[in-house]
């Protein structure tokens, strides 16, 4: 089968968690025979020529840029702003090309921002290739969820009426292209068991089936130490993301009186860009921010446990993922561990409030349990997001075309 992967963002070197889901599912495919062509989207005003991939496969690249909208039949500019950028005439017409001379069997799609372009080539055009889409997010619900904690939740915050136009244009074009996601997909594969369930009851629609996320990174094992004071990382990657700076602000102005109230030895480092300055305040004893790391895997070997308070937005929260796959003792909000297979209290500890974090950092500081917590979650992590595992739901699917 020669399976065509139209995907806005490139995804090699993949550093970041959509990249890495991306890359590891090309590596799965090219692994069972299949020859992938990668589709990716460029700078319009890039006149270099085309970009150097690290795909050792066949890459094109198609021109980004927001269409006429005379010429447009989706109201291009009514679609949410990633869409608005992949779809053009340009981009139209080479996709189309491209599919005819490689006779694409499949089109895989990443991101439902993707679909005018696969509506317009599959639908309208009527080119006979099957469509599958990677739906990497709720995207309604998460846009929903990250107003609220932006606005509704922030005392401080106060929208203007020209972020909330932009909001409600979004808004309305997100939801245009998850109907299209529906008119166009003969399988919509949503990254999260959660996001599965919300498709199935928001469209009744029997085209869904989840894919576990897979990545072609191989990531160590984490040790941890042996001293009395623990050392507690938030991956937060970067914290202008709303839903992680929420997680930062709970650490900081919740989580951090609670350890000194109850003399809990434990200091927390967050990773990330732009961490808020309520964090930043902060004694270095108790919490301390840190940027990015050169080497993460050597600054994580310093680390005794995973904190991830993550208590909005939808989708498949991989810094929750990489935590439990490297054998690392997780204390984590219901959210972020709603992916996860487990027991509570054996696997990981689920824990909302600042007092349930500190009870669980408290338990935690015996070395024993979290080695064994550790082990536990390594070895959980690795039979639901094994490679054979993917690769049967892989085969299940592509076969069912």
């Amino acid at each position: 089968m020669h399976v065509v992967v139209l995907s806005p963002l490139e995804p090699y070197p993949p550093r970041q968690a959509n990249q890495q889901d991306i890359a590891g599912r090309i590596t799965l495919l090219e692994a069972m025979g299949h020859e992938v062509t990668l589709v990716t989207f460029r700078d319009p005003d890039d006149n270099s020529g085309a970009p150097e991939s690290a795909f050792e496969g066949r890459t094109e690249w198609l021109p980004m840029g927001v269409t006429s909208r005379l010429w447009s039949p989706y109201r291009t500019h009514r679609l949410f702003f990633r869409a608005a950028n992949l779809y053009n005439e340009r981009a139209l017409s080479q996709l189309r090309s491209l599919l005819t001379a490689v006779d694409a069997d499949l089109l895989w799609c990443e991101y439902s921002a993707t679909m005018p372009l696969a509506h317009h080539v599959v639908v309208r055009d009527g080119f006979d290739c099957a469509v599958v889409c990677r739906e990497h997010n709720d995207e309604v619900r998460h846009q929903l969820d990250q107003r609220y904690v932006e606005y509704i939740l922030s005392d401080a915050r106060v929208p203007s009426l020209s972020t909330v136009k932009a909001t409600l244009t979004d808004l309305v074009g997100t939801i245009r292209c998850e109907s299209l996601l529906f008119e166009t997909a003969d399988v919509v594969a949503p990254i999260s068991k959660r996001d599965c369930q919300t498709f199935a009851k928001r469209h009744d629609s029997d085209v869904i089936t989840h894919i576990p996320f897979h990545s072609p990174k191989e990531l160590p094992q984490h040790e941890g130490q042996e001293t009395d004071q623990l050392d507690a990382v938030f991956l937060g990657s970067t914290f202008k993301y709303v839903l992680n700076e929420e997680g930062a602000t709970f650490l900081a102005s919740d989580l951090v009186p609670e350890l000194q109230h109850r003399n809990i030895d434990v200091r927390i480092h967050l990773l990330g860009d732009s961490p808020p300055a309520v964090a930043q305040d902060v004694d270095d004893r108790w919490l301390q921010c840190h940027g990015f790391v050169n080497d993460l895997d050597a600054f994580l070997n310093n680390m005794d446990i995973s904190l991830v308070p993550v208590f909005h937005g939808t989708g498949f929260k991989v810094k929750c993922y990489e935590s439990l796959r490297r054998g690392f003792p997780v204390i984590a909000s219901p959210r972020a561990l709603d992916e996860f297979d487990g027991t509570n209290g054996e696997t990981y500890v689920e824990a909302t409030t600042a007092t349930e974090f500190a009870d669980a950092l408290e338990r935690l500081q015996d070395v024993a349990l979290r080695k064994e917590m550790g082990a536990a979650a390594a070895a959980q992590t690795d039979r639901s997001f094994c490679r054979k595992r993917t690769i049967s739901v892989l085969e299940t699917l592509l076969n069912g075309l």
